[in-house]
């Protein structure tokens, strides 16, 4: 076989050696090829990043009441377990766990209105320790910014042993006057403090005045219960022990009566001892 062209410098081998193609011209428009660009800079990339259908969505109508849906319904919710609190166990009972909460009593439809609340562990008990004798009582119509030193001098009378205690009980009565007295404005207090050892007002009934504030500071608290015929209720609960309890009597002007019937709970026997605040709002002192 003979030589190949190119080794034997067969003229045929030069258009060989200076063959151009390192500079083919199909190799340059591969090198730059416009399609490239178009692709780089491919316009329908740039028409997805900003698709409208994608913004459209962002912004999408139904999104937003969903997301604030729960913030439109809040005030119900709050108002529900409001209610759930106004009708507890008993309808037309109102039910809370600060001193405004007393306030309900002026809402339509609530009977009684309870401060659910317990005092503070040191001074509860102290009060439960005491010796009866050492309970102070009293009985007077006076102004609400007189009721401290009636009760300070009640205490005096009995010899109350001085201490925080003792603090505590006169600062608490002359509070729960004064927060009556805003709820229920009148110029004068009918204040009770009574030391209560049988059964006092055993029956279930209804003040016949405006309004009672009742609070036990010793023993188990006042009973209440709903009555369809003016007899004793079927059901009855009772306050807890240091929970002011605000209940409208037979004056109440506007709503009609609920039945709702209290009484004081029946201790002959027990050895219990009970002590009991009663404050009546009064338009004029009396002879008590």
């Amino acid at each position: 076989m003979p030589p190949a062209p190119e080794l034997l410098g067969d003229p045929t081998a030069r258009p060989m050696a200076h063959e151009p193609m390192a500079h083919e011209p199909v190799a340059r428009t591969v090198a730059h090829e416009p399609v490239a660009r178009p692709v780089a800079h491919e316009p329908v990339a740039r028409t997805t990043a900003h698709e409208p259908v994608t913004r459209a969505a962002a912004r999408e109508p139904v999104a937003r009441p969903v997301a604030n849906k729960p913030a439109a319904r809040e005030p119900v919710a709050r108002a529900t377990a409001r209610d759930a609190a106004v009708q507890d166990m008993a309808v037309g009972v109102g039910i809370s766990g600060k001193a405004d909460g007393l306030g309900d009593i002026l809402r339509p439809g609530c009977a009684a209105a309870i401060w659910h609340r317990q005092p503070p562990p040191a001074a509860q008990a102290w009060l439960d320790a005491l010796a009866p004798e050492r309970l102070p009582s009293l009985r007077e119509v006076d102004r609400p910014e007189a009721v401290r030193d009636l009760v300070s001098a009640a205490c005096d009378a009995v010899g109350t042993p001085a201490g925080a205690g003792r603090d505590w009980l006169i600062g608490d009565i002359a509070d729960l006057s004064a927060l009556f007295a805003r709820l229920l404005p009148a110029p004068y207090q009918r204040v009770r403090l009574a030391v209560v050892t049988g059964d006092a007002c055993r029956r279930f009934h209804l003040d016949t005045l405006t309004a009672r504030l009742l609070c036990t500071y010793r023993g188990p608290g006042t009973q209440y219960g709903i009555s369809a015929d003016g007899e004793a209720p079927g059901r009855v609960h009772s306050v807890p022990t240091g929970a002011p309890v605000v209940l409208r009597g037979a004056l109440w002007a506007g709503d009609r009566r609920s039945g709702l019937l209290h009484r004081s709970p029946p201790i002959q026997g027990s050895g219990q001892v009970r002590l009991v605040l009663v404050l009546d709002p009064m338009d004029a002192p009396e002879e008590d």
